[in-house]
């Protein structure tokens, strides 16, 4: 199905996602790729589509040309220097008819909520202090790490 002629990095022990329709812009995945799945997400300024591989879901963002690299490698410090985060699968610079994108592969992260469902519903008023504390944690730890 794919005629990937761009550039495809995927780090070992991951699918390698050469069966995907790269020749379309990501919002035009529906009723192409069989690998879709509906997935429960949260607002986002960039298309954001789930594939299925075995059971293993992965998140493909879309973004500005070369920005998927660089969220790639960003993400690949943060493991590296053990800071909480999605987990870094690969990215595409695709071959996309009269447009220049890049997409970051992420392995999903199982059991997430996105954070405006959990400030915005009701029924989770009692998740949403230690969801701050969470986030305070978690900027704590980047900024001892020198990442923010």
């Amino acid at each position: 199905m794919s005629n990937f002629t761009s550039k495809l990095v995927i780090e070992p022990g991951h699918p390698d996602f050469s069966d995907l329709p790269w020749s379309i812009n990501l919002s035009g995945w529906r009723g192409v790729c069989s690998r879709l799945e509906e997935v429960n997400q949260g607002v986002s300024r960039h298309p954001v589509v789930f594939v299925n591989y075995g059971g293993t879901l992965y998140a493909l963002k879309e973004l500005s040309p070369d920005t998927a690299e660089i969220e790639f490698k960003a993400l690949q410090t943060l493991a590296a220097l053990q800071i909480p985060a999605v987990v870094p699968v690969g990215y595409a610079l695709p071959p996309v008819a009269n447009d220049k994108t890049s997409v970051l592969i992420t392995q999903f992260l199982e059991n997430s909520i996105p954070y405006r469902s959990l400030f915005m519903r009701p029924g989770l008023t009692r998740y949403r202090e230690s969801l701050l504390d969470a986030i305070a944690n978690l900027l704590v730890q980047l900024h001892i790490a020198g990442v923010y």
